[in-house]
């Protein structure tokens, strides 16, 4: 199957929705059964960031001062085996019906795309003898290639009061953590993009994507993006994803989102934050009006300790 034949064909089981470079993410009249942030009684969701080197500063004062967060491609994760999903043809391969399935979408696709007829029969003629696993594996590897550079994501905790996280993700207390408020949200009126973060689900084999694609959007962003393995299935993690029909009021430019800096609710440091650090995440926090008020983490023997700064 040549690619540009195989890229029709996955056309129809994997589409983020990024007609162009600059959307705004817009959210689904239809929530029930999802386990957005804000269902789920929570109130506050929090980003670890360091706090050590001039590009860390630059990060924290984008979203700070600039109301932009980032959001990660597959290959940006920590995790490598993100975003590694699976085609699967609808139907059994062997079925004449399967193809003629497949056929039908191809052929639909492609009009979509107002080809002439003579493309169009062309492409058709090349997969009535394609091997449709091959064409299966294919689509996979092409697939995990486009979600390396595409479909990015936002991660959140639900804590800030997780040792792991202070050291793997605030560079052993010397970083910080910024508070989102994630309590309201409505279908008509945006209160924060940040109550319609999903969580991420843990499984013991990733969902796999179905050819021809018979699931809504919603549902393709929680097998691409929100579902990772049974071992980190001790961590709580809420994502923002890039897809369509996904998430609400944040203005998608590149791989930054804009957003309303009223849902920005507060600022932890690390107790190992030197003098100099915490006055510029002060300073930052106070070109805001009202300012963004700041407190600190510190290790206990009872666990981590939140207290106001200073």
């Amino acid at each position: 199957m040549t690619n540009q034949l195989l890229r029709r064909v996955i056309r129809a089981a994997l589409e983020p929705g990024r007609d162009s470079r600059e959307l705004v993410l817009s959210a689904s009249a239809d929530i029930s059964g999802l386990n957005y942030a804000f269902k789920e009684g929570i109130h506050t969701l929090y980003k670890f960031k360091p706090f050590a080197t001039t590009f860390d500063e630059e990060v924290v004062r984008q979203i700070l001062v600039d109301n932009e967060i980032y959001f990660a491609r597959a290959d940006q994760l920590n995790d490598k085996t993100e975003l590694q999903i699976r085609h699967e043809i609808t139907g059994d391969k062997s079925d004449p019906a399967t193809r003629a399935a497949l056929l039908a979408d191809l052929e639909r696709l492609m009009r979509e795309d107002s080809r002439s007829e003579s493309f169009i029969r062309a492409q058709l003629k090349a997969l009535e003898t394609i091997d449709l696993q091959r064409a299966e594996d294919e689509a996979t590897r092409m697939s995990r290639e486009r979600l390396r550079l595409e479909f990015p994501v936002f991660s959140l905790a639900t804590k800030n009061t997780e040792a792991l996280h202070w050291k793997e993700y605030a560079a052993d207390f010397t970083g910080l953590c910024i508070h989102f408020d994630s309590t309201s949200f409505d279908t008509t009126s945006i209160e924060s993009p940040f109550a319609v973060a999903r969580r991420v689900e843990y499984m013991p084999a990733r969902p796999t994507i179905p050819i021809p694609l018979d699931i809504e959007a919603t549902e393709l962003a929680r097998r691409v993006g929100l579902t990772k393995p049974l071992s980190y299935i001790g961590e709580i993690e809420y994502r923002l994803v890039v897809c369509k029909g996904y998430s609400a009021g944040i203005k998608i430019t590149g791989q930054q989102g804009k957003f309303d800096g009223r849902h920005i609710v507060g600022v932890t440091i690390g107790e190992n934050m030197c003098a100099p650090q915490i006055a510029k995440v002060v300073a930052m926090a106070q070109r805001r009006n009202p300012a963004i008020p700041i407190s600190i983490a510190r290790r206990t023997p009872a666990g981590i300790q939140i207290s106001p700064y200073p």
